[in-house]
């Protein structure tokens, strides 16, 4: 009597694919920060059939320290106080990268350099980026209102958000310098 031979119940590995088969949107602004004030908070959505699943943060924490392939767009919210607000963004494809990773290959800090290039800071309110799950494509491509997904104009649009940022953006101008 031969025996079957026995699948592992919890492959790591095959869970991950199944999770980051779909598509995953994880973003973050640099305004977003905890009470402390030094880390920042990341978001995390999973598209599941007709809609798009929260994720809890203790899943946004291990989605931040998965290598996977992602379209990461690096944004600033931009108004200029009167009329329609918009986003400058650029889009970058980064393979098998974790995305706490993205400052430390200055893919972010680079990006970040030429969106806010392309804008004056006193119309920005808020900088950051959105990564989705690359499967073959660019988000972008499929949907020009990509980089404005996941923005609440209402809570990123006000003197408060936009004051923070400023404050956060001296910040990582001064670490970049003494870098």
């Amino acid at each position: 009597m031969s025996k079957k031979p026995r699948k592992k119940k919890h492959n790591a590995t095959r869970r991950a694919q199944n999770f980051f088969g779909h598509r995953t949107r994880i973003w973050t602004f640099e305004a977003d920060r905890e009470c402390s004030g030094a880390d920042q908070i990341a978001y995390a959505r999973k598209h599941m059939g007709a809609f798009w699943k929260d994720l809890r943060p203790n899943t946004v924490a291990a989605v931040l320290t998965y290598p996977h392939n992602w379209a990461v767009c690096v944004r600033a919210v931009c108004w200029t106080g009167e009329g329609d607000w918009w986003v400058e963004e650029q889009t970058i494809i980064v393979r098998d990268i974790a995305l706490q990773d993205l400052e430390r290959y200055d893919l972010y800090v680079n990006a970040r350099a030429e969106v806010l290039a392309e804008v004056q800071r006193r119309h920005v309110f808020d900088c950051g980026w959105m990564a989705e799950t690359y499967l073959g494509r660019n988000p972008a491509d499929a949907n020009l209102r990509w980089p404005y997904a996941e923005i609440n104009q209402h809570e990123i649009l006000t003197p408060e958000r936009q004051a923070l940022w400023r404050q956060v953006d001296a910040d990582f101008q001064n670490e970049r310098r003494a870098a």
